[in-house]
């Protein structure tokens, strides 16, 4: 018998592939036999439901975007037709680019499959985690074991606030000892909060160290690594090899944000870039700054509403008009300078908004209405003066 638990991260990284999924499936068919028990830190699910969907399935196509635009890339090294491609002074001619046609057609036709590759992954692991898996709840002595250690900034709170982290391992690490569990894995590709390095290589903390062995359970950087232990042959050498070189890749920002026209409209995933907030006239006075940054592929303007926080795009038609936010209706208008046909300034405006009083007929902000009397008329009418 093994009890195994998996970071969210290193659930997230099944699900989208960055390990096979045969791993996948091998822990559930073992699971199924009951070979194979997962305890899941109630944090753990929380986490998963939080970046199942942005995470996983927007990750998964970013990288396939990355792999197509490369492919792009090196396809116009090789010049449109009839024209001179950009080696044609190094090599010989050979028109290579019908070949790079059909890799793209064929690599452009593999999204849907990707794409259902990733669904079926994620209803597995959520069957696995919600149905077939022991929830392990956080005792009131685990959360005043996290604040000790982050007071005295130990792993895993040595570079930021790693509270999530640290109740994940404690609650698991205080269950198997209790229970007095033999054959127990941590699994988790937070190697910057749980490891340190050590001769070249991404070790468990020392912090951490004497944690583990007091609880007898064991920590792996990958699932495959964690799995060979079980069943040697399960992954190879060189699959190993493949998952370290992905895991030591930098992490994409789960804060991310893709264009919503591309994503309708071009079905590609094209980034958002904000950098620092631009400057807002709130005639309400409430704010003074937004979020607001462009597509990197189509150029479309995206903003932050400053009260709700949904993410607006805005169309040619709407710069100049109200506009409101599809979250909660705050009205917003956008104006732009242009020259040659190129945006040169914006600016963000959110218009102070005044309702009439039905009763009295003076204008009020919305927020000052009650239904559609003032105040005073509605407190005048409550008493009865109608």
């Amino acid at each position: 018998m093994h009890y195994i638990t998996l970071d969210t991260n290193t659930w997230i990284y099944l699900a989208n592939g960055t390990e096979p999924a045969r791993l996948l499936h091998y822990i559930n068919e073992e699971v199924d036999k009951g070979n194979i028990i997962i305890l899941v830190p109630e944090t753990i699910l929380a986490e998963w439901d939080d970046h199942k969907d942005k995470t996983v399935r927007k990750g998964a196509r970013k990288h396939v975007q990355e792999v197509h635009d490369s492919l792009e890339k090196i396809k116009k090294l090789f010049g449109a037709k009839q024209e001179s491609d950009s080696l044609s002074f190094l090599l010989e001619e050979n028109n290579d680019r019908p070949f790079f046609d059909d890799v793209i057609d064929s690599f452009q036709k593999k999204k849907n499959d990707i794409d259902n590759a990733v669904n079926s992954n994620i209803q597995l692991i959520e069957n696995l985690l919600k149905q077939k898996s022991t929830v392990i709840s956080a005792k009131d002595k685990i959360h005043v074991k996290c604040g000790q250690f982050a007071l005295a900034k130990k792993a895993p709170f040595k570079n930021k606030n790693s509270y999530a982290d640290a109740l994940i391992i404690f609650t698991l690490l205080d269950y198997v000892k209790e229970n007095a569990i033999k054959n127990a894995f941590f699994i988790s590709y937070n190697t910057e909060d749980f490891c340190e390095k050590s001769n070249g290589e991404k070790t468990l903390h020392q912090d951490l160290i004497s944690e583990f062995n007091d609880a007898v359970c064991q920590y792996y950087k990958t699932v495959g690594e964690a799995l060979k232990t079980i069943k040697n042959d399960i992954v190879s050498k060189e699959e190993l090899k493949l998952i370290r070189y992905w895991q030591e890749q930098p992490e994409s920002d789960d804060d991310i944000e893709f264009c919503q026209l591309c994503c309708e409209d071009l079905e590609r995933l094209s980034e958002v870039y904000y950098g620092a907030p631009k400057d807002l006239t709130d005639e309400r006075g409430k704010e003074n700054k937004i979020a607001a940054g462009e597509c990197d592929w189509c150029s479309t303007l995206h903003f932050k509403c400053v009260d709700c926080g949904t993410v607006n795009i805005v169309r040619d038609e709407e710069y100049e008009k109200s506009k409101e936010c599809e979250g909660c209706g705050l009205l917003y208008v956008i104006h732009r300078e242009c020259e040659k046909g190129q945006i040169v300034s914006l600016e963000y405006t959110i218009p102070e908004v005044k309702i009439s009083c039905a009763r009295c007929g003076d204008n009020f902000a919305p927020e000052d209405m009650v239904e559609n009397l003032c105040a005073n008329c509605e407190q005048e009418y409550a008493y009865g003066e109608k």
